[in-house]
């Protein structure tokens, strides 16, 4: 018997099939009747060589590329029916094709790396043993509990686990809430985080290389590790991340020395220390042996110039007698000669100075008259006396 349906049970019935069937899909198309009207929101259909599929995004549906008739894409999102017709919700969409990813891909980087976001400088470095570690990833996967089991395998530490989707357009929000909430925690602050997810297609890590992730991963104050994918994978994540670790076990292995290690490190240290400390120690004994031996030196060179200072004291002092002698006769000679011109001196020996009337000196006889008036001095005193 074939079964009878009213069209409202039939279109309910399709309805209901869609809409558990077709709950997350990807779907690849070229645009066509691309058109925006005032309300925001963004209607479109995707087609092949053979069909074509309705698509709507909603006016908050973010898309990093501009639309245009033509563009593949593929389109993530679910099926839903709208007057017994069926149309995509899509959520979210990236270009087809990897070459046209990796151009997007390089546009991105080149703009954030312009900006500073990439810069060596801005890197934090890792505690050494950090206490509380922070980790964003899904819970539903295999990668928390590879993490997990190397924690416990290297160093226990208390984890702070941040359970987020690592895939589709809600996983950007819960992501960037995630970064947010870590780095403002006043309870458990971690003081590292590794954000992590397994391997897959450049689509599947796609929303690692969203801008606002970018810049929340950048932005943070504690140190972040990237483990996205395999190690062959990168996202730009990866370049504004602190480190950048190739799997989510690798980045467990940074992050913690197992103990083995961490004793190494300890007596590694030590010995550095230990040897320093003897390098400077002898370096100081060898500059006191130095200053001891120059001190020595200096006491012995003090010693010689002071006998050498007494002998030229000895030798200045004779010396300054016999200047002293010398001086005392040449002055004793200067006297004798200056007293044989001195006239009292000379008219104590009985010489005597003849002077006319007028008391001019008469040293000849040629000056003298008969008559002539004259004066003669003698030691005590003047007579007259005339010319015959």
């Amino acid at each position: 018997m074939i079964p009878e349906f009213t069209v409202s049970e039939i279109t309910k019935i399709f309805q209901n099939f869609v809409h558990e069937t077709f709950t997350h899909i990807k779907v690849r198309g070229e645009i066509s009747n691309l058109s925006r009207p005032s309300s925001g929101h963004t209607y479109f259909t995707l087609k092949d060589s053979a069909a074509v599929l309705n698509s709507v995004c909603w006016n908050n549906t973010k898309i990093e590329f501009d639309l245009k008739n033509g563009l593949e894409v593929i389109c993530s999102g679910f099926l839903t029916t709208y007057q017994s017709k069926y149309q995509l919700i899509t959520e979210t969409m990236l270009l087809a094709g990897i070459g046209n990813l990796k151009i997007m891909l390089e546009q991105r980087k080149a703009k954030l790396e312009k900006e500073g976001l990439f810069n060596q400088s801005n890197k934090k470095p890792l505690p050494l043993l950090p206490k509380i570690i922070g980790v964003i990833t899904s819970t539903t996967g295999a990668v928390i509990n590879d993490i997990l089991n190397r924690v416990k395998s290297r160093f226990p530490s208390h984890i702070v686990i941040s359970p987020v989707s690592v895939q589709g357009n809600e996983s950007i929000h819960q992501i960037i809430n995630a970064i947010s909430k870590l780095n403002n925690s006043d309870i458990n602050k971690p003081d590292v985080i590794i954000i992590a997810r397994g391997g897959g297609s450049i689509e599947d890590l796609w929303i690692f290389n969203d801008e606002s992730i970018v810049r929340a991963v950048a932005k943070s104050s504690i140190p972040i590790i990237s483990a996205i994918g395999h190690e062959t994978d990168f996202t730009l994540i990866d370049y504004a991340a602190d480190i950048r670790a190739p799997t989510p076990t690798a980045a467990v292995e940074i992050v913690l020395p197992t103990k083995t290690q961490l004793i190494d490190l300890i007596d590694s240290k030590f010995n550095k220390i230990k040897a320093t400390l003897h390098y400077k120690i002898n370096t100081k004994k060898e500059r006191l042996f130095y200053l001891h031996n120059n001190l020595i030196k200096t006491k012995h060179q003090i010693k010689v110039l002071k006998l050498q200072l007494f002998e030229y004291t000895n030798k200045i002092e004779v010396l300054l007698k016999i200047l002293l002698l010398n001086k005392k006769k040449s002055l004793s000679d200067l006297y004798c000669k200056i007293n044989r011109f001195n006239k009292q001196k000379i008219l104590e020996a009985g010489y005597v100075v003849l002077y006319d009337k007028n008391f001019n000196h008469i040293n000849s006889i040629k000056k003298l008259q008969p008559n002539d008036t004259i004066l003669i001095e003698l030691k005590d005193g003047t007579i007259e006396a005339i010319i015959k």
